[in-house]
């Protein structure tokens, strides 16, 4: 039994098939590899038998037909063309290529030339190693002049200090007197502690007297002048703590 190859045109997965279960309109085949669906079609009859690659076949026999006829035509290249090497271009470059090979060729010479500048330009190292005396006067050292140093002058005593007349009992008693610190007397610090008790007494009888107001507001003409009072603290307090605040007009 005749079997054909047919080839998935996806993943080239190949099948041998018996040519007998193609008909001869074709069939839709599926690939069990990659699950592509083709139409594989018998090989013509016609031709001498060419090889079935999916949807596309190949005629080997004409391929061989096409590659005589260029062999024919195709004249092989003479020895001596071969052995004088590759044949000069008969055509000029263009301008483009020949500016840049141009200015490649005129970078390298001045390349060249700075380099060769440069090591001119090197200072020539001067052998000391030299014998023989060197050309007078050209290095000539001169002595500096010598300087007569100014003689020492003589140190002029100073005249003695006169002694300092003996201390008086008057200025001894003085100068004690600054020296020793100041003592306060227990008398100034008792004044300012009592004006501090006077001071702080006062501010507590106010206090109280404050607090005291709501509760002897019902006794008379004294309960009424604490009331006033009373009330004058409370507008006093309440202007202070507007102006503070920034609320005052």
């Amino acid at each position: 039994m005749a079997e054909i190859r047919v080839i998935c045109p996806n993943c080239r997965t190949a099948y041998e098939i018996p040519a007998s279960a193609l008909p001869p309109q074709g069939r839709e085949v599926e690939c069990s590899n990659c699950g592509r669906i083709w139409r594989a079609q018998l090989p013509s009859t016609s031709q001498p038998s060419p090889l079935e690659l999916g949807v596309y076949s190949y005629n080997l026999t004409g391929f061989k037909e096409l590659a005589d006829e260029y062999a024919r035509t195709t004249k092989p290249a003479s020895p001596e063309a071969t052995s004088k090497g590759p044949a000069p271009l008969n055509r000029r470059l263009p301008e483009n290529v020949l500016n840049i090979l141009l200015e490649e060729v005129e970078h390298e010479r001045r390349l060249r030339k700075a380099e060769g500048t440069r090591t001119d330009s090197l200072p020539v190292r001067a052998d000391f190693n030299y014998e023989g005396d060197p050309d007078w006067p050209a290095m000539t050292m001169t002595n500096p002049v010598s300087r007569p140093t100014p003689a020492a002058s003589q140190a002029v005593p100073e005249p003695a200090a006169e002694p300092d007349p003996a201390p008086t009992p008057a200025t001894t008693e003085q100068q004690v007197s600054e020296v020793q610190p100041q003592t306060v007397s227990p008398n100034a610090r008792g004044g300012y502690w009592a004006g501090f008790g006077l001071a702080a007494g006062l501010a507590a009888l106010c206090v109280g007297l404050y607090l005291a107001a709501p509760s002897l507001s019902d006794n008379g003409s004294f309960g009424e002048v604490l009331m006033t009072m009373r009330d004058g603290v409370d507008q006093a307090r309440l202007w202070l703590h507007d102006t503070v605040s920034g609320n005052g007009g």
